[in-house]
């Protein structure tokens, strides 16, 4: 697999993500502006991105919470 390809699955944007964790939008800007989602902005790019991983790492902590 190219780099460019890797890199592109591997970063998604809102809309993306909120369907990745299967959410509403709404739902998913609530989870970023508390803080349990983290959005990165990448240079010259006006839309902000979201790394698989770390909403990976976010389902398992709340599979973890009794």
């Amino acid at each position: 697999m190219p780099v460019m390809e890797a890199v592109m699955e591997r970063w998604m944007g809102r809309n993306e993500a909120a369907a990745y964790l299967k959410v509403s939008v709404r739902t998913f800007d609530r989870l970023v502006r508390e803080g349990k989602v983290h959005k990165f902005s990448a240079t010259g790019r006006r839309q902000a991105l979201f790394d698989r991983q770390q909403l990976d790492a976010y389902v398992q902590s709340q599979r973890q919470k009794p």
